[in-house]
């Protein structure tokens, strides 16, 4: 990706369905897509020294991933992209002091290194939310949620001083969602709950196919090997 800067104004290069298009800050597509939302990021951070926070709320630790947003019909690659987990939301980076916030809106789907997300509506947060589709499989989709927690920083019991600073701890949770009913629910990566999302006349094959190939119901990529089997029946 290249950023042009002309006249005073922001320019920036995208590829839109394989050709190259220019949006400016005062273009419909940019309007669409960032909206006017911006980020200082060395505001950002200095915010968190003070307030003594470590840790980064993004998901990858480099802001080189190859990335696509389906946005309106239209697909936009992008170079320099990453997801802030602790805010639910991608973020293009323009400069190394700002990056700019991309418009949940309209957003079809986002693919960022092969991973792919898609907003579900969550209840527990009452509003649509980024998740990262993990596979399909009849009638579901299995879902990852990746977010982050702030861990607060040990206090001394005695003198009660912080002994060191509170730091933001990656998360991820599953999900089952039901293409029918839209329903969407949290799960544990286990044997009761994975077949559960089984049609009982296949649980028995498919105990069978994990005792047979040791897959784990707790380990994520064994999980995947077991519902495409399971997509085979």
């Amino acid at each position: 990706m290249r950023w042009l800067s002309l006249s005073g104004m922001l320019f920036f290069t995208v590829l839109v369905c394989g050709q190259t298009l220019q949006l400016s800050n005062t273009s419909s597509d940019y309007q669409e897509i960032v909206g006017l939302s911006t980020i200082d990021v060395q505001s950002m951070a200095k915010k968190n020294a003070l307030n003594k926070v470590e840790g980064s709320p993004y998901l990858y630790e480099s802001w080189a991933n190859e990335s696509k947003l389906f946005f309106n019909g239209k697909v936009y690659n992008f170079t320099f992209f990453n997801y802030n987990m602790y805010a639910d939301r991608f973020e293009a980076k323009i400069a190394a002091d700002s990056v700019f916030v991309i418009n949940a809106n309209n957003v079809e789907k986002v693919e960022i290194n092969n991973l792919h997300f898609k907003r579900f509506y969550d209840s527990e947060l009452r509003r649509d939310s980024y998740f990262e589709e993990l596979i399909d499989f009849k009638g579901y989709k299995l879902l990852k949620k990746h977010t982050v927690k702030i861990r607060k920083g040990t206090v001394n019991s005695l003198t009660k001083v912080k002994m060191n600073p509170d730091s933001l701890v990656p998360e991820v949770w599953f999900y089952s969602f039901h293409k029918a009913t839209k329903n969407l629910n949290k799960i544990k990566l286990k044997k009761k709950s994975i077949l559960s999302l089984i049609d009982e006349r296949n649980q028995n094959e498919v105990s069978k196919y994990v005792k047979n190939n040791r897959q784990s119901y707790s380990n994520t990529e064994d999980v995947l090997k077991i519902l495409q089997f399971y997509n085979t029946l």
